[in-house]
């Protein structure tokens, strides 16, 4: 789901929120009797993230620019959307919050 708005002097805000169900897996086969499990027997728990972007516009007469600032998985949600199991953890984990400050400019 995403959603724009503009603001009064020239500011946007946008969002994006996102929705991951539990993707199915196969957990590490063990060894012995009784250790073989089915193939995409575990699922991955779901998650809920939040990114946020707002953009302030600059007059800088011929120079078009904009300074913003983002902020990435708001909820802090921890979640891996590529697959691999290692040891009964995923072993390839997704960043949690991060924040980015910049600046844009075109001439």
């Amino acid at each position: 789901l995403t959603a724009i708005t503009t603001l009064p002097y020239d500011c946007v805000v946008s969002t994006i929120a996102r929705y991951g169900s539990g993707q199915p897996y196969t957990p590490e086969i063990g060894t012995g009797f009784g250790a073989d499990l089915e193939t995409n027997s575990g699922r991955k728990s779901g998650y809920f993230l939040l990114d946020l972007r707002v953009e302030k516009g600059i007059d800088l007469g011929v120079i078009e620019s904009s300074v913003y600032m983002k902020a990435y998985n708001l909820t802090n949600a921890s979640y891996a959307e590529t697959g691999g199991v290692s040891n009964g953890k995923y072993s390839f984990p997704m960043p949690g919050r991060s924040f980015l400050i910049g600046m844009e400019y075109a001439f």
